[in-house]
């Protein structure tokens, strides 16, 4: 995912459609992902619930980073999770998971609207998030923070120092963030730090699982 040009990581997959809006303008989507029909089915029961907006805000953050962000189904999808998103915090606005879930979401419409009102507000909200809940997602709220910041031009707001600055409060919420590592040893290549982005990268190959292994070993083999 970029925001012009961020990227965030997302594990769990799905996809679904829509036709209509229900009355409570929550968007109805045709065969969800399982967590997600499971999630919402809690959601119509209990609409007020912080837990299952929260859920289903994050669900829906994490199925947007498998989808073309040009595909009818990334719309659908960030529209539910802005609604979730929205709510969870409007219920518990002292929830770090609330305000980060959100944030997330919002990075995603802001890539799709190429909007630096939307990456304003996400940042808004994941600063909220990093100090109620900094380790959050494996200190989630400062990583994506660094990751706008290391990914925005400086005209924009961005900074490279202020992005090894937020992973590294990222990593001091969550010291095993595999994520977090790979993310400051490819800030580390682009600031020419290659003995830095070298002693991460190989962390990362000595403790991550296959996924960020061969990510870190691919990026090892470019610095040779």
């Amino acid at each position: 995912m970029k925001i012009p040009a961020i990227v965030l990581a997302g594990l769990l997959s799905g996809c679904g459609s829509t036709r209509e809006h229900s009355g409570s303008g929550l968007p109805v989507l045709e065969n969800p992902a399982p967590p997600i029909a499971k999630s919402r089915a809690r959601w119509i029961k209990d609409p007020a619930s912080v837990e299952v907006n929260v859920l289903l805000a994050e669900a829906h953050a994490r199925t947007l980073e498998g989808l073309d962000v040009k595909s009818p189904d990334h719309e659908r999808h960030r529209a539910a999770g802005l609604f979730h998103g929205q709510e969870a915090p409007r219920l518990a606005p002292n929830s770090g998971e609330a305000h980060y879930w959100l944030g997330a979401v919002l990075l995603h419409t802001a890539e799709a609207e190429r909007s630096m009102g939307r990456t304003k507000d996400a940042m808004t909200h994941l600063a909220r998030a990093e100090a109620l809940s900094p380790a959050v997602d494996s200190g989630g709220p400062a990583r994506l923070q660094g990751r706008v910041l290391a990914e925005m031009p400086a005209l924009v707001g961005g900074s490279k120092e202020k992005a090894e600055e937020a992973y590294q409060r990222s990593l001091k919420a969550a010291p095993g963030s595999l994520q977090t590592r790979l993310w400051m040893a490819e800030l580390h290549i682009a600031t020419g730090k290659r003995d830095l982005a070298k002693k991460e990268l190989e962390g990362v190959v000595a403790d991550g699982d296959a996924e960020f292994k061969k990510q870190a070993e691919a990026k090892l083999r470019d610095l040779k």
